[in-house]
């Protein structure tokens, strides 16, 4: 079937029962999916979950959306689903799939890599809740067809293939839903806020924006002690993956500068404190 999973939402904060996943077609006359359904899974790739939809659709015209979502999503966002699922999307890793078409997996998913490729950002060390308040959304800008979904933007890898955005969930009768507003800064957690410290302030762990700051974001939060932070999780590059200038000392093998580390400073031990083998 001419059909694609185009979002993934796994709950925010303030409603983490609002879980949703949105299918599109890139062909006319892909509405008959009665029979067919989802297929949930854990990061060890065992099955939490299947949903099959016992009726087809009504509109089948190409990049029409079909919605399945929790009833805590639809209360959530406002918004009639095409099929009820039960809440068990989990955010700090999993995959689901759209029978054997196609499938997304993000975060700890360790299961098998054939028709996912890389999980979805699993460089972000706190998934779960940079996950949170967001979907995945599918890349649908290939050359190919740059204004629309077609069969070139699946290239079963997912961390390929999608991006974080803001959720924004469409049904099969073309109604979209919408989050609850929420003040940022009042210290209640509403809406997709991630975090709520009562303030607009950056730099303190949540950020103006409400969204939370951590190690490696790629902005420098000298107020969580970085002194550096380029975004990834490498430990050899001039910037370490606990955000620290890499030094000699720091347990990472900085290449092309230092023959070995061992964690201090301290000759006699195989590696001396200026990082040489000995």
């Amino acid at each position: 079937q001419n059909l694609r999973i185009v979002e993934v939402f796994a709950g925010a904060e303030a409603a983490p029962g609002a879980e949703y996943v949105e299918l599109q077609m890139f062909a006319p006359g892909q509405q008959f999916v009665g029979g067919y359904g989802l297929s949930v899974y854990e990061a060890a790739d065992g099955l939490v979950g299947s949903f099959t939809f016992a009726l087809n659709m009504t509109n089948g015209a190409d990049q029409d959306t079909i919605l399945i979502a929790t009833p805590a999503a639809e209360a959530f966002f406002g918004i009639t689903a095409d099929m009820t699922m039960t809440g068990v999307l989990l955010s700090a890793g999993g995959k689901v799939c759209w029978e054997t078409f196609d499938c997304v997996a993000w975060g700890a998913f360790a299961g098998p890599s054939a028709g996912v490729g890389v999980p979805f950002s699993p460089r972000h060390p706190v998934f779960a809740l940079e996950f949170s308040g967001r979907a995945l959304r599918r890349d649908v800008s290939g050359p190919s067809r740059v204004a629309g979904l077609d069969d070139t933007d699946d290239t079963d890898d997912s961390d390929a293939d999608f991006f974080f955005a803001a959720p924004a969930p469409k049904n099969n009768a073309g109604g979209a839903g919408s989050a609850p507003s929420s003040t940022c800064g009042d210290a209640a957690l509403a809406g997709l806020e991630q975090c709520d410290d009562g303030n607009a302030s950056d730099n303190d762990g949540c950020s103006g924006l409400c969204r939370v700051e951590y190690c490696p974001d790629g902005v420098i939060q000298s107020g969580l002690g970085e002194q550096c932070d380029d975004g990834n999780a490498d430990g050899s590059d001039a910037c370490v993956a606990t955000c620290q200038f890499a030094r000699c000392g720091d347990f990472y093998v900085h290449a092309g500068v230092e023959g070995c580390d061992d964690g201090n400073n301290v000759d006699c031990d195989g590696c001396s404190a200026l990082c040489a083998p000995e």
